[in-house]
């Protein structure tokens, strides 16, 4: 496969060139780094904003051996490569170059009148100078550099992202082993092993972070940095000590340095009624291992509670169990056709209204049961004094016991675990609580859903068919609590291990009647 890189028809695409000099550098005569480049340039002659891989291999192997007449093994292996639509950070509308935002700044009087945002504003201004909801940008709207030849002053003095030209491309290993049996009274049992593992997979952002506190004069006059918080009077000493310091953040959008691996017991149990029907139990055992978790975490289990990297210098500190790790779960769904009414085992000579009333009744149905998700622990203050960029914070310090508590949930509700095993790491400090903990889950999942339904025939040849159906989710009505509070050492500890909200909604009844013909 050889997917490539993104290009633009206008080639408005940036890349990020750490080694190159940065245009501060000759006026300042300081030896700055770190530059952004544009494709289709003296900086970067190709159209795409990194190198392809011609080495991207995909093989795929599989094998399917019938031991005897009741037992077969399967298995197979292959490589997938991440497309490139999956590291949506690097796609042309994301670039830096092409999207910015414009303020608008609605009041300077603290909402008595609308902001006048053109110069010699006066009172007798037209309307068309202030700020208001017709018309919230007088002075018009910032447009996004583009391949404007000042899009590196546009940009000094704030935080960029782009890929690198050499960014890896990932790929997933998949494989798995299968025996399927099929016992005398046809029963089927299904017992695999599957496995996965992410290389080189996607991170949204990388951003180094020093320790400094201590603040001195810019170096940079505002003629040469004419936005951001680099144009004030003092900066902090370590922003000076970056790597890059003639901006507030340099990282590799979708840079592709993270692993993953996923190891599995799947079993399943399948069995077919001769009266109409059959039972489907299956059941997996997981671990799901990563330094890195999902980019859309908005659609995941706990993306928006994760805390992000807390040292970009150490990525294998990142290690544990990811968000969205299920232990166990198993899952069970029947459909039962009731052995009554004509042509089953009971009552099978009933005819007329008496037939019609009694016949086509069935049951179908499903369960989950599954344990939580891994918690995410973190400080409610940053004391490493790294400026809170994505990877610069602390993790609570634990005492080496286990925080988990045992006992009915409602029981738990304000102390869903011990936590007096966290504590405030020291000053400077990442702390050494992991980014997930292992021991410690949310609620799981106990979940019926349950329907009858009934089919009844009728017409020529009964070609015609209503089926009235009443369908129960959450059936007993159990509540499945949300995450506790995970945000340790408040100064009141009012909400750090209690849990305080639902994730399941309540018992929901429908009813539905189809017509098929």
């Amino acid at each position: 496969e050889r997917p490539g890189s993104f290009s633009e028809r206008f080639d408005r695409l940036a890349v990020l060139l750490p080694d190159a000099e940065n245009p501060l550098a000759a006026p300042t005569g300081l030896p700055l780094k770190g530059k952004l480049g544009l494709v289709s340039s003296p900086d970067r002659s190709s159209r795409t904003a990194e190198d392809p891989n011609n080495k991207m291999f995909g093989p795929r192997f599989g094998f399917a051996y019938r031991l005897n007449q009741k037992t077969v093994l399967r298995g197979g292996y292959g490589i997938f490569w991440l497309p490139t639509t999956v590291a949506w950070m690097d796609e042309p509308e994301n670039s830096i170059i092409n999207g910015t935002g414009t303020t608008w700044v609605s009041t300077i009087d603290g909402g008595i009148t609308p902001a006048c945002l053109v110069a010699a504003c006066t009172a007798l201004s037209p309307l068309s100078d202030f700020a208001r909801l017709s018309n919230p940008f007088p002075t018009g709207i910032i447009q996004p550099p583009g391949r404007n030849p000042n899009f590196q002053q546009t940009l000094l003095g704030t935080g960029i992202n782009a890929p690198v030209i050499n960014n890896t491309y990932g790929y997933a290993q998949q494989w798995n082993l299968n025996v399927q049996r099929e016992l005398p009274d046809g029963t089927l049992v299904d017992i695999a092993y599957a496995g996965s593992k992410g290389t080189q997979v996607c991170n949204p952002f990388y951003r180094p972070c020093i320790s400094e506190t201590d603040t001195t004069s810019p170096p940079f006059s505002p003629a040469l940095i004419t936005s951001g918080s680099l144009t004030a009077p003092t900066v902090a000493k370590g922003q000076l000590l970056r790597p890059f310091p003639q901006y507030t953040g340099f990282g590799i959008s979708a840079a592709g340095n993270r692993d993953s691996i996923y190891h599995s017991l799947q079993a399943k149990v399948e069995k077919r009624f001769k009266g109409g029907g059959s039972i489907l139990a299956s059941y997996t055992m997981a671990k799901l291992i990563s330094d890195t978790d999902t980019l859309t975490g908005w659609l995941e289990s706990a993306g928006s509670t994760d805390w992000g990297v807390a040292n970009n210098h150490n990525i294998r500190a990142e290690r544990s169990l990811a968000d969205f790790d299920v232990s166990q779960r198993l899952v069970v769904s029947y459909v039962l056709d009731l052995p009554i009414g004509k042509g089953q085992r009971f009552m099978q000579n009933a005819s007329g209204v008496a037939g019609k009333l009694v016949s086509g009744w069935g049951i179908n149905g499903i369960t989950t049961l599954q344990t939580g998700f891994p918690l995410f622990i973190g400080n409610s203050q940053n004391l490493t004094n790294s400026f809170g960029d994505t990877g610069g914070f602390s993790r609570p310090n634990n005492n080496g016991q286990s925080a988990k508590l045992t006992g009915r949930a409602q029981g738990r509700l304000n102390e869903w675990f011990d936590t007096s095993a966290f504590s405030y790491p020291p000053a400077f400090d990442f702390g050494n609580g992991p980014r997930t903990s292992p021991d410690v889950r949310t609620h799981g999942i106990n979940n019926f859903d349950f329907a009858i339904f009934k089919n009844t025939k009728f017409g020529p040849d009964e070609r015609f068919a209503i089926q009235f159906r009443t369908e129960f989710f959450n059936t007993f009505n159990r509540t499945q609590f949300g995450y506790p509070g995970q945000t340790c050492c408040q100064p009141d500890q009012s909400s750090f291990g209690v849990v305080s909200s639902q994730a399941n909604l309540p018992r929901l009844i429908q009813f539905a009647l189809r017509f098929t013909f």
